[in-house]
């Protein structure tokens, strides 16, 4: 699925689980509107859907592979069921925090978490991260985020008991997603302060985190370290601030980790898209694991990566409207 905004404003992305299908999504920012294309081989089928408001990250329901969340500015979130073609629930967040910046649904439970902010960006005076039942669409619980600070970038653990969260004060925290208590069990600093918050993924494996800053550094850190000193230590770090910076006005970096932990992706300011390749065993980087992908030559900047679930295949929204899949040819 991919989400786009025009104007060169915005592009998100997420895919569905199924291979046969793509379901693509197109969002309109002076109307407001979503427009979900699903394609299987010849045949394509689009629905609209009126957000309201402009929309600001989408995510999917993989364990239903049904269900699409749309976070706006200023109106909440709303979800969409793609067989009946209709919005099911509308939440409303707090009035002082009204613009979602980032969600994700849980991979084991009925559940999403949303990272709201007081304004567009992640430099916003506060932001909150709360924990929503995907049934009757109600909060279950919030966690603890410190003042003047907002959550840009969130990271479930592949068994859905962890969350990781980037946030505007350069740090990384992880939270217990099934405890009654707000604070994050682990917490430490990735960069210093800056206008946006770093994007955080897991692995597949659910042993470490890597981290892409918005000024391009991309770290691993090994989640085996908890309860060592050594966590706030990276165990590598690549830097890719040719691709990253100076960053775009009204854009964030993102990243995105394919299933194998073998390929990472990141968004990049040239024509150029950075693919980091890492060893089976090490998962250590080399020189040549950064290798060039064509983008089509009117984009400026890919700001939403997605890969297929399976295969060595990046879908990547560009900001001239435009939808790329590349297939990798990985040993």
């Amino acid at each position: 699925m991919t989400a786009l905004q025009t104007l060169l404003h915005m592009i998100a992305l997420c895919l569905g689980t199924s291979l046969q299908v793509l379901h693509a999504m197109l969002v309109r920012s002076r109307s407001c509107t979503c427009m979900i294309v699903e394609l299987q081989g010849n045949a394509s089928r689009a629905a609209v859907l009126n957000c309201g408001a402009p929309v600001s990250v989408v995510a999917w329901d993989q364990r239903a592979d049904k269900v699409m969340l749309v976070g706006t500015k200023g109106r909440g979130v709303k979800a969409w069921h793609l067989d009946t073609k209709s919005m099911i629930s509308h939440i409303q967040l707090d009035q002082a925090h009204p613009t979602v910046l980032d969600m994700a649904c849980s991979p084991t439970d009925p559940s999403f978490v949303c990272a709201a902010a007081s304004s567009e960006t992640v430099g916003g005076r506060s932001g909150t991260l709360t924990v929503w039942n995907m049934r009757a669409f109600k909060k279950l619980r919030s966690f603890d985020v410190p003042d003047g600070t907002a959550v840009g970038s969130i990271s479930f653990s592949p068994d859905g008991h962890t969350l990781a969260a980037g946030s505007s004060d350069g740090c990384l925290r992880i939270y217990d997603v099934h405890s009654n208590r707000g604070a994050p069990v682990a917490a430490w600093a990735l960069h210093s302060k800056q206008a946006q918050a770093p994007a955080v993924r897991y692995f597949a494996d659910g042993s470490a985190i890597v981290s892409l800053s918005q000024t391009g550094q991309l770290q691993q850190w090994d989640l085996r370290r908890l309860s060592s000193k050594k966590l706030g230590q990276p165990q590598w770090t690549v830097d890719l601030s040719s691709f990253c910076s100076p960053l775009p006005k009204a854009q964030r970096h993102t990243l995105a980790l394919a299933q194998s932990s073998k390929l990472i992706a990141t968004s990049s300011i040239k024509t150029v898209l950075p693919i980091v390749m890492l060893d089976a065993a090490s998962r250590m980087p080399t020189v040549q694991s950064i290798v060039a992908c064509r983008q089509s030559e009117s984009a400026k900047f890919v700001s939403a990566l997605h890969w297929n679930p399976t295969l060595p295949a990046l879908c990547c929204g560009l900001d001239n409207g435009q939808v790329w899949l590349q297939h990798l040819k990985v040993d």
